[in-house]
C-alpha cells in the first residue's frame, strides 16, 4: 500500500518536497517511480517511574533540521539533552522547551533546582509525546499541514489507551483546536474536558500556551504554573 509508513517501504527513497506541501519521497521499484508520503514517527517518552493515571505532556509536533522527513525523538531530547543539561548549540531550544515544562508543573521557585538529577527525576515520572507524530519540516517555523492535524486523532486515541494517563497537559492551541475537532468536543467544554480511555478512568485534558511560543506573550513561569494548578488541583507530577 502506498500509504504505509516510510520505514516500512523497503525501497530506496530520496526525500523531496517542502513543508507546505508535505515531505515525501520518490520510491524506485524496478522501473516504476512512485510518490510515497513520508510518515516516519517516533515512540513517546515514558519515564521509568510513570504509572497509569499519571501526567502526559502533549507537545504539538516535531521538526528535524538535519533530516526533515524524520521527527526528532523526544526520548533523545529528554535523556541526552535535558537530563544532561547541555544547552549549547542546537540543543539550546530543546533545553528551554523542557525546562519550561518543568517550571510549569513545579513552579518558578523550582528553577534553583533545575539540574541534571532533578530534571531526570521529574521526567522519569511523566510521559511526553507529540500530537502530530510525523515530522513537520526542517525548522522551528514549520507547522503541521491540514492533513497532519486531521490524521493525528487516531494515533492520539491509541496513545491514550496505551499510556492510560489521568491528566493530559496540551501545549499550545494548535494541537488543542485539532483535538476539539477530531474528538468532537461539545460547545461549552472547550477549556477542559475528559476523554475516554480503554479499561481505565477517563483522562482529564486541558491546555496552556505553548512554552516555546514565539508570539508577543513572553513565557511566565508563575502564570503558567498557576494555570496548571487551577486546571489540575492538587496535581503532582
Amino acid at each position: 500500500a502506498l500509504d504505509q509508513r516510510a520505514q516500512e517501504v523497503r525501497v530506496n527513497a530520496v526525500v523531496v518536497g517542502d513543508q507546505k506541501n508535505g515531505w515525501h519521497g520518490l520510491a524506485l521499484i524496478g522501473d516504476l517511480v512512485i510518490n510515497v508520503v513520508m510518515k516516519s514517527s517516533v515512540e513517546p517518552w515514558r519515564g521509568k517511574n510513570y504509572k497509569p493515571g499519571g501526567l502526559l505532556v502533549l507537545g504539538e509536533s516535531a521538526y528535524n533540521k538535519e533530516n526533515p522527513a524524520n521527527p526528532v525523538d523526544p526520548g533523545t531530547c529528554i535523556r541526552d539533552v535535558i537530563c544532561g543539561l547541555r544547552p549549547e548549540g542546537k540543543a539550546k531550544r530543546w533545553h528551554l522547551h523542557f525546562k519550561r515544562i518543568f517550571l510549569t508543573v513545579r513552579g518558578p521557585e523550582a528553577e534553583r533546582d533545575w539540574q541534571a538529577e532533578t530534571a531526570k527525576a521529574f521526567f522519569d515520572g511523566i510521559a511526553y509525546a507529540n500530537y502530530v507524530i510525523e515530522s513537520v519540516g526542517g525548522d522551528a517555523k514549520s507547522r503541521p499541514i491540514p492533513g497532519q492535524w486531521q490524521d493525528a486523532g487516531e494515533p492520539f486515541r491509541a496513545l491514550l489507551n496505551k499510556l492510560k494517563p489521568g491528566r493530559v497537559l496540551v501545549l499550545g492551541f494548535g494541537a488543542w483546536g485539532s483535538i476539539l475537532k477530531n474528538f468532537r468536543v461539545p460547545p461549552g467544554e472547550e477549556e477542559m474536558f475528559q476523554l475516554p480511555v480503554d479499561n481505565a478512568p477517563s483522562a482529564l485534558v486541558c491546555v496552556i500556551p505553548h512554552p516555546s511560543s514565539r508570539n508577543r506573550i513572553k513565557f511566565n513561569a508563575a502564570r503558567t504554573h498557576e494555570h496548571f494548578c487551577h486546571k489540575f488541583p492538587q496535581a503532582d507530577a
